[in-house]
């Protein structure tokens, strides 16, 4: 199988990095928090999507709902 030498290096590193966590996802999620608080640039967050309110629900033999 063909492989390719830059992916094998981005998951060499990935691993690097994780290794120092003992691959504890908390861990690793404050240390990213951490850094993107250091770079002093502003965090972009989307504005959150409206939310449809014209579902239309169909009842099944068993009392289930099916979102139709």
């Amino acid at each position: 199988m063909w492989q390719d030498s830059i992916i094998d290096e981005i998951h060499k590193y990935r691993d690097e990095y994780l290794k120092q966590f003992n691959y504890d996802l908390h861990k690793i999620c404050q240390d990213i928090r951490k850094k993107q608080g250091i770079d002093n640039r502003p965090i972009v967050r989307p504005m959150p999507r409206p939310v449809k309110k014209d579902f239309n629900f169909k009842k099944e033999n068993n009392n289930n709902l099916l979102l139709t």
